[in-house]
């Protein structure tokens, strides 16, 4: 064989060997097209961005990226074996070096890798800053010390009840709250009575803090609603820890109505929503002695007439405990059938008072009536706790 050609052969074959080698070395390099080098720092830059727009503050990530761009494009030092020919490209061997990318796990990210902090991240961008509470403070208190979020207009309650109708009933309650604590066996055996006064107290005193007219503890309203949930918390549990601690609110109360200005160790709850503070059961109880009250003692024109002073407190307060249980947040208190037994409740109270002023005992007798089927449909229909 001529030499020329055998020297031809081995050259050629050894290149071939050298580039076969490579090829195998590199996963992926069948069919597709390998980038060139300057395709590399695009890539890198393209990655960047990609990263900094669905991984904020991943800031670590986007300065390892972009130094592996600009790595890939200078020349000052050349890994071993690695030439430039005359075209100023490189060269391993006789294979170019381009097909290579100098760090290329800083430039192929597996995005599908990510740890729990990079998916909060992520989501961060779609939150609502306005839904998230400051850190270290509580919503419902941070809306309640600030300003009062009224249920309804304060307007409404004083067309539906007076003043003097409340301080009667704010005496009354207290009188029979200091009864039930005198002693450690009464209040023992009267814990559920303690519970029911106690709510009737917070929802007058929350209708006493929204009526325009004045009245002579109208500041401190909401005062007497915290002893009332003070008192209720005490009621849960019998014992002398208990009792000795409801003598406190207690205490307050009477303070209130003595006027006489009352302090208390923490924030007091500005807010007035009555399904957020009123147990609407408990309230349902007054409603019912009150009722029985007007049935019992309301049976004659005579006695119409001289019963007539606490008849229309009784019917005042169910007009105004009436408007209560129908405020919005109570469950049920938004379907039709309910709300409707509840606005007929007060509509039929406030009947029963103008006939009571009137001196008409045959309608109230009939708005009685019609307030028990109020009543009896409502409960038919619908469960109280």
């Amino acid at each position: 064989m001529d030499v020329n050609l055998q020297q031809f052969l081995c050259s050629n074959l050894r290149g071939t060997i050298v580039l076969l080698i490579c090829l195998l070395m590199i996963p992926g390099c069948g069919n597709d097209s390998v980038p060139p080098s300057n395709s590399a720092g695009a890539l890198s830059n393209s990655t960047e961005s990609s990263n900094s727009a669905t991984r904020p503050g991943d800031a670590n990530t986007g300065k390892m990226t972009q130094s592996a761009g600009n790595s890939s494009n200078t020349g000052d030092q050349l890994p071993a074996g690695v030439t430039v020919n005359e075209t100023g490209k490189k060269q391993l061997d006789d294979v170019p070096y381009d097909i290579w990318f100098e760090k290329p796990l800083a430039i192929v990210q597996p995005t599908d890798l990510k740890s729990p902090g990079d998916t909060m991240n992520s989501a961060a961008p779609h939150s609502d800053p306005k839904s998230a509470p400051a850190a270290g403070s509580s919503p419902s208190m941070t809306s309640a010390t600030n300003e009062p979020n009224e249920s309804a207009s304060s307007s409404d309650w004083d067309s539906l009840v007076s003043p003097s109708v409340l301080e009667e009933e704010v005496t009354r309650i207290s009188i029979s709250l200091g009864g039930y604590l005198n002693q450690l066996g009464s209040f023992n055996r009267t814990r559920n009575e303690i519970a029911e006064e106690s709510e009737a107290l917070k929802a007058v005193a929350l209708v006493a803090s929204q009526l325009q007219e004045e009245l002579r503890w109208k500041e401190q309203a909401l005062i007497l609603v915290d002893c009332g949930a003070r008192l209720v918390e005490q009621s849960e549990t019998a014992g002398r820890a208990s009792f000795t601690s409801a003598q406190v609110p207690l205490q307050q109360i009477r303070s209130v109505l003595n006027g006489e200005q009352v302090t208390l160790d923490h924030q007091v709850n500005q807010e007035v929503n009555f399904s957020d503070r009123v147990d609407r059961g408990a309230v349902m109880y007054r409603m019912e002695s009150a009722f029985n009250w007007l049935a019992e003692n309301i049976d004659s024109e005579g006695k119409l007439k001289s019963e007539q002073k606490t008849a229309l407190r009784e019917t005042a307060i169910l007009t105004m405990l009436g408007k209560i249980i129908a405020s919005p947040g109570y469950p049920s208190a938004e379907e039709a059938g309910y709300h409707e037994e509840a606005a007929g409740f007060t509509t039929t109270a406030k009947g029963m008072q103008s006939a009571i002023q009137a001196n008409d005992f045959g309608t109230f007798q009939t708005n009685l009536d019609r307030l028990e089927k109020h009543c009896a449909d409502c409960h038919a229909d619908y469960r109280f706790e």
